[in-house]
């Protein structure tokens, strides 16, 4: 979506991890707005949620890319009676990071740059910089 002074997109990823780790989802926001005199204040957002194959519901619109990949047969695979227990690799772990970034064209040969970034949506994990 764009207009004459802000743009907006949004994105979506899917991957299908050959082992059995599972799927991989993540969506992708970005918000930038044209501020008066040369300045860009931009807000880039990314959520990633990690499912084990039991788990995941890919839908009707997805590719799994490990079909171009060449498998090797499967092994004999030994049956026990009891369900197999869930790790935490096998369970929903979601992890998001946002980050808000100002650009500032002072003249032809000067500009100022700075980011701040927030992983988790804990003030723990802050980073930021300025050039």
């Amino acid at each position: 979506i764009k207009k004459s002074d802000i743009a907006a997109s949004l994105a979506q990823f899917v991957a299908d991890f050959p082992s059995s780790f599972g799927h991989c989802f993540s969506t992708f926001g970005q918000i930038v707005y044209q501020l008066p005199s040369n300045t860009k204040l931009s807000l880039f957002g990314i959520y990633r949620v990690t499912k084990s194959r039991q788990q995941a519901n890919l839908g009707p619109l997805t590719m799994p890319l490990g079909i171009l990949r060449h498998r090797k047969p499967a092994q004999t695979a030994v049956e026990t009676s009891s369900p197999p227990m869930e790790t935490r690799s096998e369970a929903n772990v979601p992890a998001g990071s946002v980050a808000v970034m100002l650009e500032s064209e002072l003249d032809e040969s000067t500009r100022v740059q700075g980011w701040m970034q927030m992983k988790n949506t804990n003030p723990r994990h802050l980073q930021w910089a300025v050039s």
